[in-house]
């Protein structure tokens, strides 16, 4: 029972499921990875402005520090100074994001003692190629605790949206990154918490319940495998567009000659997570990212410095603070919600509403998507692939609005052709039905009298043969009758088309003509009239359309010429139409030998009465007139 439901949907969403299929293969091929990427960028540019995290705090190295060499790198002693100075403030976590190649002079034997004597301060290397390799003479502890590498993974487009956690070496190492390390020594030291193994994926990183989403192959909107090397996941950077409108940033920042001369507050940096880095725009590795610089003189793009802090910062507020990190469905659920989307949108024809209507719900509910997307990625740090939903449900609805549009058309053109069809039928019938009047009136009248005068014997052949010749001219006088009334419906024929009555007179006097006319018929009933009674009032006829008043014609036509058929001995006919209040009252009253066989004739005029009650909600009477002969009337409404 649900197959045979389910079945015809199907069949009637083929096209929706092509191009579902199409953009789906699209995606699959890592056509569709650039619009993903940006839109991924899109939704956290738009996120609301967060709270300052106060556990880390950024110390820029700027052209000014130290004063007496300008626009010079940055020597050993100066920045051991700088960390001697940072020190005494107790921070928890010192690090120090400036590779050992961008430092000069023969100070560096003090900064080896520092990272001796403090397991809490960490350097960076390089280990991509061209690698840096970290300062000299470290012990083999301080290289595997205390070093981690702060390599950038780009995308195509140049911009930073993912973050290194290891990478296993070409010698079989593992190292970690830098932000990896701090945000460990900082869990592990201050709260206890350390990094383990994942359990839903054994290769990704977990710190107590929290899995650190491992960025794989076919991973969210990234489809392409060259790029997905060593342990990375995506960053959820904080705060977001709202940021730049209010002139503040994610973190503290202080320069160095600020920690240098003690300005700031005693306990800026302590139990802090302290991240020292260059802000000269001539000595820093700029990025292009979701979110803006803090830094005054460019904003545009994210130093190395902030894009680290913003790294580890994910890393603890996830741990600590519940802020979600990035996460995808598994590729078959991704393409499960694709095959949905498509399915629905290929159904968007079956909704009962107009063209626009259609589109506008076709708009909401990609604004719902796009909505949706956006609060479970702020919310929740799901990757929803909003850009196959979007594509598929715009060309999908899209195209299936323009097909049901089509349909419309063209089911209204059919219709206009049934409705042409059946009103063609109509003027045929009315057309035979007026032929068939015209003859009924005219030769059949004249064939009937004359029939009745040879069954009776009351005529000779010499009057016979005068009878034919005019039945004959009557009959074809019929076709020029018919031509003139096709040409034109506001013209009707009596007596075999020889009188030609203008249906837009007054109904009184149509009916006066007729009157006349039939009256001058060679039948039997009207030779022996001695009384001829006649009384037409005029009457607005405004609500009567040209085919009211030619059947009305019609009738009173075939009611007197029944009277002069079967009204034998008639010596009396009145004929009267009076209007009495709403309504007009048609008379047609004869005195002759009544009904024959004891029963009401069911002929011609009895139908066209009939007819007559439906158009105009009158009412047709007939019966016997007293002490003999019929009485006819027939009333409608005048309005």
């Amino acid at each position: 029972m649900l197959r045979s439901k389910v079945w015809p949907l199907v069949l009637k969403s083929r096209l929706g499921l092509g191009i579902t299929g199409a953009i789906i293969a699209l995606r699959f091929l890592g056509s569709l990875q650039f619009l993903e990427l940006l839109a991924l960028d899109r939704l956290q540019q738009l996120s609301l402005r967060e709270s300052l995290d106060s556990r880390i705090v950024l110390i820029g190295i700027d052209e000014k520090y130290p004063k007496t060499r300008d626009n010079e790198p940055l020597e050993y002693t100066d920045l051991a100074a700088l960390i001697e100075t940072i020190l005494t403030h107790d921070p928890a976590i010192v690090g120090v994001d400036i590779v050992e190649d961008k430092l000069i002079g023969d100070g560096s034997a003090r900064l080896l003692t520092l990272l001796e004597n403090n397991k809490n301060l960490l350097i960076v290397e390089k280990v991509s190629e061209p690698s840096i390799p970290p300062l000299e003479g470290l012990s083999s502890t301080v290289l595997e605790e205390q070093v981690g590498f702060n390599d950038i993974a780009f995308d195509d487009d140049g911009h930073v949206r993912r973050m290194f956690l290891g990478w296993e070496l070409e010698d079989g190492t593992f190292r970690k990154s830098f932000p990896l390390m701090l945000a460990e020594q900082y869990l592990t030291d201050k709260n206890g918490i350390a990094l383990d193994n994942g359990e839903k994926d054994k290769w990704a990183m977990r710190f107590d319940k929290v899995e650190i989403p491992r960025l794989q192959t076919n991973y969210g909107g990234y489809r392409h495998e060259s790029e997905i090397y060593g342990v990375q996941t995506l960053i959820n950077f904080r705060g977001g567009m709202m940021r730049r409108s209010f002139n503040t940033g994610p973190f503290i920042l202080l320069s160095a000659s600020q920690v240098m001369e003690e300005d700031f507050n005693d306990e800026a940096l302590a139990e802090k997570i302290v991240i020292i880095g260059s802000t000269d725009p001539n000595d820093v590795v700029e990025v292009d990212s979701a979110v803006p610089s803090q830094l005054d003189y460019n904003p545009n793009v994210l130093k190395g410095l902030e894009l680290q802090a913003h790294a580890t910062s994910q890393i603890t507020n996830a741990v600590l603070g519940s802020r979600p990190l990035i996460w995808v469905f598994p590729v078959g659920w991704e393409y499960v919600l694709l095959v949905v989307a498509g399915f629905l949108s290929s159904n968007i024809h079956r909704i009962t509403a107009p063209t626009l209507k259609r589109a506008f719900i076709l708009f909401s509910v990609n604004c719902f998507v796009g909505l949706t997307s956006y609060l479970t990625l702020v919310y929740v740090g799901l990757w929803l692939p909003i850009v196959p939903i979007l594509l598929i449900q715009t060309i999908n609805g899209s195209t299936y609005i323009a097909i049901t549009q089509s349909e419309r058309r063209w089911q209204a053109l059919v219709q206009e052709r049934d409705h042409a069809l059946l009103a063609l039928k109509k003027e045929r019938q009315k057309t035979i039905e007026q032929a068939f009047d015209t003859i009924h009136n005219g030769p059949l009248q004249t064939l009937s009298n004359l029939l009745r005068l040879i069954r009776d014997r009351e005529i000779s052949q010499q009057e016979i043969g005068h009878e034919l010749e005019g039945l004959n001219s009557e009959i074809r006088e019929i076709g020029e009758s018919l031509k003139q009334e096709s040409i034109s419906d506001e013209n009707l024929y009596i007596q075999v088309g020889q009188s030609k009555l203008d249906l837009n007179t007054p109904i009184h006097e149509l009916f006066y003509e007729i009157y006349i006319e039939t009256l001058k018929r060679p039948f039997p009933g009207f030779q022996t009239l001695k009384i001829q009674a006649r009384s037409l009032d005029p009457v607005d006829v405004a609500n009567l359309s040209i085919e009211c008043k030619r059947k009305l014609c019609r009738f009173f036509e075939e009611t007197l010429c029944n009277v002069g058929k079967h009204a034998t001995g008639a010596t009396k006919l009145i004929v009267t139409g009076k209007a009495i209040g709403k309504i007009y009252s048609l008379k047609i009253i004869d005195n002759g030998v009544g009904f024959q066989s004891g029963k009401i004739s069911r002929g011609r005029g009895t139908k066209i009465a009939r007819e007559l009650e439906m158009m105009m909600r009158g009412r047709f009477i007939r019966k016997r007139n007293s002490p003999q002969g019929v009485f006819c009337e027939f009333r409608w409404f005048l309005i």
